[in-house]
């Protein structure tokens, strides 16, 4: 998430303010011959103002929906769908559920079926220049659940997902591929946003 942001710059403009601040402190204080003390506090207050804005800036993005489109929608929570898959020529579906924790420095997806559980290897969430499109992109790990496991099959296999955000229907769906040769389509609607 934090890749969203112009995080550089934020960096350069704070190590900017954080000097002006210093170099302002030290004038002030041989201007009127401020204790060391005085100094300190003058400094801390100055610099607890933007400290102050980072967080506010954490809480707008968690709360406000407007700010969140500018950075990336708060996608945390419980979703449930489906994954459809070709099987022997034939499309099938799997019901699937679809555990989201994001904070705004990352995203983990946990996602569930009867057969399998698949975890986050890495996730790349990306808007485009409009900042109208949002879309994940997630490496994954499944793991199939013991009863499940067939002899000649790998227990656990990679795989990748595309997925985009729709913010009116707040829906999920895209794509995925496996290094097993298969793939499919998943599509998740949210049912109990997260809180955190």
């Amino acid at each position: 998430m934090l890749h969203l942001l112009p995080i550089r710059w934020l960096l350069v403009a704070f190590a900017l303010y954080c000097g002006v601040v210093t170099l302002g402190a030290t004038r002030y204080g041989t201007r009127t011959s401020a204790s060391v003390d005085e100094l300190w506090y003058l400094a801390t207050a100055l610099i607890g103002a933007p400290t102050a804005l980072i967080v506010g800036v954490y809480l707008a993005w968690r709360f406000i929906k407007p700010f969140q489109m500018l950075v990336f929608p708060k996608l945390g929570g419980e979703w449930t769908g489906h994954i459809s898959y070709q099987a022997k020529g034939k499309i099938k579906k799997k019901d699937a559920k679809l555990y989201v924790k994001h904070s705004f420095s990352g995203v983990v997806l946990v996602l569930e079926t009867d057969e399998s559980t698949s975890q986050t290897l890495v996730v790349s969430p990306q808007k485009d220049e409009t900042g109208t499109q949002f879309k994940i992109y997630y490496v994954f790990d499944n793991h199939r659940k013991a009863q499940y496991c067939v002899p000649g099959m790998p227990m656990s296999y990679r795989g990748v997902a595309i997925i985009a955000f729709d913010r009116d229907y707040k829906q999920l769906s895209g794509q995925y591929f496996t290094e097993q040769n298969s793939g499919g389509n998943i599509e998740f609607r949210i049912v109990k946003p997260s809180w955190l």
